[in-house]
């Protein structure tokens, strides 16, 4: 290799590791994984005014070898911001990872 190639591509290689680090934070990379349990337990009509109330509807494997059916899980927490709680749903999204699960974060003014 010559001087002139092994310039060029470590110039190279400084060019891409500065458009890496510039680019943009995506929503999905900025949530933080929680506790299954985050939050307060709650349902939507007795919950309080001014918290947001998250529902989460997933769906797991059996944890039994000798059975292969799918399990419905459901639960719904209350949390006092937007962010934490979701935070909780990406949490729930991993723990719960089958196809189908749902879930939504709304504010109760």
């Amino acid at each position: 290799m010559t001087a002139g190639t092994t310039a060029f591509r470590a110039a190279l290689a400084a060019a891409f590791a500065l458009s890496v680090t510039a680019l943009p934070v995506t929503q999905a990379s900025a949530r933080t994984l929680t506790s299954i349990k985050a939050g307060e337990r709650c349902s939507w009509p007795y919950a309080p005014a001014g918290v947001y109330v998250g529902h989460f509807l997933g769906y797991e494997e059996s944890k039994f070898v000798s059975d292969d059916s799918i399990r419905q899980f459901t639960t719904q927490r209350c949390f006092r911001s937007a962010k934490d709680c979701d935070n909780w749903l990406y949490t729930m999204q991993s723990a719960y990872p089958i196809a189908g699960s749902q879930g939504r974060c709304r504010y109760k003014g």
